[in-house]
């Protein structure tokens, strides 16, 4: 009776495992299938993390029951080797200065300048976070005023002040 249950058991857990290894197949399959086409793929990738752990865990779980079931999340994990850099950070800590050749970007979402009640407020705090960067390219999302000319006025402002040499909105 037990090893009836041990049995049962094994082959549920087996099947669960195999139903997160397919959706981390599906994950996988993200980077290669557009969005706009299969968004499902997509929803996939955003588990990933979640996806992998748990195909590490059954990994885990399976070399210590010693079972050959063991072989699906290796083959799993081996086949997203190449996206395990972008999940963790293996390039270590660098104790080399910055090269003065490296590109400085500086993202910043202005949020339509409604950080505060005041525009006016909120493009001096812009700046001043600008005045203590050396910046190459000056990225901002939700830059947008009002009208047209205050646009401009605000995009002239932040290309003198980061001294830029071009500017777009």
């Amino acid at each position: 009776m037990i090893a009836w249950l041990k049995k049962v058991g094994n082959t549920l857990l087996f099947g669960i495992n195999v139903l997160f290894g397919l959706l981390l197949l599906g994950a996988y399959l993200a980077a290669w299938i557009p969005p706009s086409s299969w968004y499902i793929f997509s929803l996939f990738a955003i588990g990933y993390p979640f996806l992998f752990f748990v195909q590490c865990l059954f990994l885990g779980l399976w070399i210590y029951r010693r079972k050959r079931y063991a072989y699906w999340p290796l083959l799993l994990l081996l086949l997203g080797w190449n996206t395990v850099p972008t999940l963790f950070g293996f390039n270590g800590w660098s104790t080399e200065p910055f090269r003065a050749e490296a590109l400085t970007i500086l993202s910043y979402n202005a949020h339509y300048f409604s950080a505060s009640s005041a525009p006016e407020t909120a493009r001096t705090d812009i700046l001043s976070v600008i005045d203590h960067q050396t910046l190459d390219v000056l990225c901002g999302q939700e830059f947008t005023a009002k009208t047209l000319e205050a646009s401009q006025a605000v995009q002239k402002a932040l290309q003198a002040k980061a001294g830029l040499r071009y500017a777009t909105l």
